[in-house]
């Protein structure tokens, strides 16, 4: 079984390829959102490592979001392209549940933060057994009662957090095709698939309009 694994929804991009054998990933981390200069390169490298073309391949797996509203199109594109091209299936896991992954082999309850703007964040919570919690929106301008504060935090909110509470965190873990490969595979392997003609991302962020001062 060969799957690819796309990730483009922050300002570095990667790529993974699962196969019979093996695992093969390639990063960029040197210049920032150029996802439409670097991802392709960066799939066709991993397929060259492997030995094999994207005729082997057996699923696609994408980022769907939350991210970047560019990073998350490209990355989308590409794989929604290549899925139809091939005819093969496409599997879309989200941010929270890639970074997540991170969190697993620690054993402790974790939360798992995403930076909006300015003060405001999306977190979701993950118990011992991976059960989620459902998305909450923080506002911090707002007073909000910070909820998990015992968990282990993780992710692009964390940064926004340490000014605020002394939390259990483990910094700079954002989502990355490496974290995507365990449940790319499961996914596969259930035949959890989307519709690679009506897919989306789930941006989960509201557009936001400045007034001309």
């Amino acid at each position: 079984m060969n799957i690819l694994c796309i990730e483009t929804s922050h300002e570095f991009g990667s790529v993974s390829l699962i196969t019979k054998s093996d695992i093969y990933t390639q990063e960029y981390t040197e210049k920032t959102y150029s996802h439409a200069e670097k991802i392709n390169l960066l799939i066709d490298q991993c397929l060259r490592l492997a030995h094999i073309t994207l005729n082997d391949l057996d699923s696609i797996a994408v980022n769907g979001g939350p991210g970047s509203y560019t990073g998350l199109r490209i990355g989308v594109s590409t794989a929604k392209a290549l899925c139809y091209s091939l005819s093969i299936p496409l599997v879309s896991l989200d941010s929270f549940q890639i970074m997540h992954q991170a969190t697993i082999a620690n054993k402790h309850p974790s939360v798992v933060s995403y930076h909006t703007r300015a003060h405001e964040m999306m977190i979701q919570a993950y118990d011992l057994e991976g059960n989620n919690s459902p998305v909450q929106h923080i506002n911090l301008n707002e007073n909000q009662q910070l909820p998990y504060t015992e968990r282990l935090w993780i992710g692009s909110g964390v940064d926004k957090l340490l000014s605020h509470l002394n939390l259990h965190q483990t910094p700079n873990i954002r989502p990355h095709a490496r974290l995507m490969t365990s449940l790319a595979k499961e996914y596969t392997l259930s035949r959890h698939f989307e519709d690679y003609r009506t897919f989306e991302p789930n941006y989960m962020k509201k557009v936001h309009i400045s007034k001309k001062k």
